[in-house]
């Protein structure tokens, strides 16, 4: 009997029952710990970039959901960091420089701290131009990206010496609009511009009119008419 007591205690007690790992992909980061804690395991968090599992969300667990563990057993609980890169937003162009912002932010991106200020014949005063980099590239998570805003103003061209047609293009490409005046000379080919209201490089409002000063022919001088003599009578 002193025998049987002694082989019952020394005997190990049975293995607790296992546990199963629960399913957590797709859950919050809290939501998933949760579920591991209840299920009587040990949660052990590693952090993995992904393309299209959203920063913040379980991936998955390793071991595998439905492995069946030891209770209280280590198990890698996987979440999403969000993607590596992401793309620059197309639709910044044309945006306030405030709803830019906000759109890289939610982009995981960020705008530079200044901004950047640009001449634009097309985009109004205050609105986005571009980026750098640019609009549909590929850029890290985080990268900062610069903002060009526009001026709502061009640079004056050089006009002087251009034809007519070569200056009211060049004006028109910058959505200025030419008002031609054309003057008579006698040094300067007709139909070259002469004269420019504003100045090369002059800083000026988009939609602007730009007076231009074109040579034209002087006209003929008039040909003398001929006047009779009197010619002279004799007198008898």
């Amino acid at each position: 009997r002193g025998f049987w007591l002694v082989r019952n205690v020394n005997r190990p007690a049975p293995p607790p029952p296992q546990v199963v790992v629960p399913a957590v992909a797709s859950l919050t980061e809290s939501a998933a710990l949760q579920e591991l804690y209840v299920a009587k395991l040990s949660p052990k968090i590693k952090r993995n970039k992904h393309e299209t599992i959203p920063s913040g969300t379980a991936i998955g667990t390793d071991p595998v959901a439905g492995t069946s563990v030891d209770p209280n057993a280590e198990v890698i609980l996987n979440i999403s960091e969000g993607p590596s890169a992401v793309k620059i937003p197309e639709t910044l162009p044309g945006q306030t420089e405030a709803a830019a912002r906000d759109i890289l932010r939610q982009s995981g991106l960020q705008g530079a701290a200044s901004t950047t200020t640009a001449n634009s014949a097309t985009v109004p005063a205050g609105r986005v131009i571009t980026t750098s980099p640019a609009p549909g590239q590929m850029v890290g998570v985080g990268t900062t990206v610069e903002i060009v805003i526009s001026t709502g103003k061009v640079s004056m061209p050089e006009l002087r010496g251009r034809t007519r047609a070569e200056a009211e293009t060049a004006l028109k490409e910058l959505g200025l609009v030419p008002n031609v005046q054309e003057v008579e000379n006698s040094q300067v080919e007709a139909g070259r511009v002469t004269d420019q209201s504003d100045p090369v490089n002059a800083v000026v409002d988009q939609g602007k009119t730009i007076n231009i000063v074109v040579a034209k022919e002087p006209a003929p001088p008039p040909t003398p008419t001929p006047t009779a003599t009197p010619t002279a009578t004799k007198k008898g």
